[in-house]
């Protein structure tokens, strides 16, 4: 098992990065604080959604969802 996503993924990320327009989860699990309309966010295929400045760092330590563990894959992917 992987312990974390490579480099090379976490930099594939960044132009990935969307906008909150609708359905606004409460918060971001990584730092607790609100997801806000207009933040940039990263939706993962399990359906999470993280501030993208708290997931990239969380995907070099760690190559699972923070919140149901599943592997990252981005939504879409």
């Amino acid at each position: 098992e992987r312990l974390a996503v490579s480099t090379a993924m976490v930099r594939a990320l960044s132009w990935r990065t969307t906008r909150l327009v609708d359905d606004l989860p409460d918060s971001c699990s990584i730092c607790l604080e609100p997801l806000r309309r207009g933040d940039a966010v990263l939706p993962l295929a399990c359906t999470h959604t993280f501030h993208a400045g708290c997931l990239r760092p969380w995907l070099l330590r760690s190559a699972s969802c923070p919140n149901c563990k599943a592997r990252p894959r981005l939504k879409g992917s």
